[in-house]
């Protein structure tokens, strides 16, 4: 009986190659993901650097500030051969001595001999109270019996008794008030301490709880597309508004901040000048692009986004840096004084503080007479240098 080659097409195995189509479909689908999230994202890794960087300036300036900090209020902690090294155990010795101090034989007797004194004086007052009543009483009695032709003689010596007993008690209730006053300052001398030490405990761990804040916050940053929308900003082709986005602080996050570090690649770095012209021009609502140029909502490479990159080529034997523009782009980012031409789109004055090279050109343009033959917005009403021609 002659073989069916069909019978044969369906025995065969076809698991491997569909395990090698089902790896490969994994590994596509894997690099399809890491593509999509990671690497035509720049600016996360970008953003990341820039933390750790932070982070780490930020750790150095905290210790060394904690040290000086440590140094400054150790000398609250006296008999101490050894200064403390850090917050904690600075805190630890304050600790240990309030502690020491309450728990001191002084502390305790004075403590114990204030509320001995606050009771004898309690009881001393309120004998001199009852003793002044009775005199007081005795005397009316004696001056009613005088009036009534009645034997006075007994109310008075109990008058003159009474007496003499607030005369024999007031200096024993003024001794015992001095006795109380010394025993409270040697307390408030002591307690007064142990205030300076809990203060001093308590400004620690505020200092301590702020460092760690500051730290926290840096740890907790999102990474996130930072952008700058500028409303009607640009025209399109017809002349209607348009609104231009840009997102360069999505890569540049360190352009409004303090330097994290000497020698760092640029896109860390703050912007020069930075207080003289990023306090008129604050980023988080001009953004970049209105001064630098540059294509500000591109986020998948510098390229694209600063519409030009530098490619190494060897010309006349030397290897030099040749700028190349993105296809398609015509605003590349100003790079040098070519940035200050920038300037005239919103300062419509002639001469503009900190443009310098900008104004030297506006006033060689101007002498030099070149608006007489070329058309200039801004030097419409200049005299022309030829005479008219009618």
């Amino acid at each position: 009986m002659a073989k069916d080659p069909l019978d044969s097409l369906e025995r065969k195995s076809y698991s491997v190659h569909f395990f090698l189509v089902s790896a490969l479909l994994v590994a596509v689908t894997a690099w399809s993901v890491w593509d999509e999230v990671e690497t035509r994202r720049p600016w996360k890794r970008y953003q990341r650097e820039f933390n750790r960087l932070e982070y780490q300036a930020l750790k150095a300036q905290l210790d060394e500030a904690e040290q000086k900090l440590v140094a400054e209020k150790a000398s609250v902690v006296q008999g101490k051969d050894k200064a403390p090294g850090s917050l904690g155990e600075l805190e630890k010795e304050i600790a240990a001595e309030i502690a020491r101090i309450e728990g001191s034989e002084a502390y305790r007797r004075a403590k114990e001999r204030i509320e001995e004194l606050d009771r004898t004086i309690r009881r001393v007052e309120q004998k001199l109270r009852f003793a002044k009543s009775e005199a007081e009483e005795y005397f009316y009695r004696w001056k009613h019996a005088l009036r009534e032709h009645e034997d006075w003689q007994p109310y008075k010596e109990k008058w003159l008794a009474q007496r003499a007993l607030v005369a024999a008690t007031q200096p024993e209730l003024d001794r015992l008030s001095r006795e109380r006053a010394e025993a409270k300052a040697e307390l408030a001398r002591l307690s007064g301490r142990i205030e300076k030490l809990k203060q001093t405990k308590e400004d620690l761990t505020q200092y301590r709880d702020a460092l760690r804040e500051r730290l926290a916050r840096i740890e907790d940053r999102p990474l996130e597309i930072k952008q700058v929308v500028l409303t009607a900003y640009d025209r399109d082709n017809f002349g209607e508004p348009t609104d231009r986005v840009d997102r360069c602080e999505s890569c540049h996050v360190g352009i409004d901040k303090d330097p994290v570090g000497d020698g760092l690649p640029v896109v860390f770095s703050p912007h020069p000048k930075r207080e003289e012209l990023l306090a008129k021009h604050p980023p988080e609502k001009l953004g970049c692009t209105p001064c630098h140029l540059g294509q500000g909502a591109a986020l998948r490479s510098p390229k694209q986004a600063h519409g030009y990159e530098y490619k190494k080529v060897r010309m006349n034997g030397k290897v030099v840096s040749v700028r190349e523009p993105l296809e398609h782009w015509e605003e590349p980012m100003f790079e040098g004084d070519f940035i200050q031409s920038s300037c005239p789109a919103c300062h419509q004055t002639f001469e503009i503080a900190g443009a310098d090279i900008l104004n030297k050109a506006k006033l060689l343009f101007t002498e030099l007479g070149c608006h007489g033959c070329h058309l200039t917005e801004g030097f419409e009403a200049k005299a022309k240098i030829g005479p008219n021609l009618r």
